[in-house]
């Protein structure tokens, strides 16, 4: 089972960096409605920081977020409204919905109509963060799509919500990104686990395994679907204005 989000990607808009070892998290400045049941902090964990929260009805922080946030519905169902640089959605949310929060994409609002009686976040580091780095220097040259997709399998050991919520935890997520001007792709899987940046090329794969996570065709002018890419057809861009 896997859960889409399209995010646009466009030149000129702010990115905000953050620590990869140390992730601080954006906490009240975002969730203004919310009470923090529980946090990983104090762990030791490195490029992963987890929390619960607990959210009553009404509109949260505009912000930008530093870090990538995936946040997995526990208990609750609502509807939500939400708009991140420019794209709009809303949807009914139940158990297990998933939520993705790019870093460097602006959250203009979000609304909830409903009563979130517990959530989890993941804010993730790493191999994950360098993913966001190298794109917002690629959108430098141009604009690029960027498609993300969870899945779902059968690590039974990850799965902590599953006999209190009924919920499994998303074992592995995959990335792609499109440059429709050079006609070229790269995507990654990348597991639900703290991994090193250096990692990253070991983990790339060819644009139709996120089609078949994704459970859809994507149009992909000029781009061999079966085929794995080259990472050095994806140089990092240097200089890059990242702040």
């Amino acid at each position: 089972m896997a859960r889409l989000v399209q995010v646009p990607v466009t030149p000129g808009d702010t990115f905000r960096g953050g620590s990869v070892v140390r992730l601080a998290g954006i906490g009240r400045a975002k969730y203004t409605t919310g009470i923090r049941l529980g946090t990983s902090h104090g762990r030791g964990w490195k490029g992963l920081l987890a929390e619960r929260w607990r959210h009553s009805e009404g509109d949260l922080g505009e912000v930008q977020p530093r870090d990538t946030e995936v946040i997995v519905l526990l208990r609750g169902r609502l509807h939500v409204r939400r708009r991140g640089d420019g794209w709009l959605q809303h949807h009914n949310a139940i158990p297990g919905t998933t939520w993705l929060c790019p870093a460097g994409i602006h959250e203009d609002m979000i609304h909830l109509y409903g009563e979130v009686e517990e959530r989890v976040l993941n804010r993730i580091g790493g191999a994950w963060r360098k993913t966001e780095d190298l794109i917002e220097c690629w959108r430098e040259d141009g604009s690029h799509e960027v498609w993300i997709g969870v899945l779902w399998g059968s690590n039974e050991a990850n799965d902590y919500f599953l006999e209190s919520h009924g919920i499994a935890t998303p074992d592995e997520f995959v990335k792609l990104v499109y440059s429709e001007e050079e006609r070229k792709a790269i995507a990654w899987q990348l597991p639900n686990r703290p991994i090193r940046a250096s990692e990253l090329s070991d983990r790339i794969v060819a644009p139709a395994a996120v089609e078949a996570v994704i459970g859809r065709e994507l149009d992909l002018s000029g781009v061999n679907k079966t085929k794995r890419v080259n990472p050095d057809d994806w140089p990092e861009r240097r200089p890059c204005d990242i702040k």
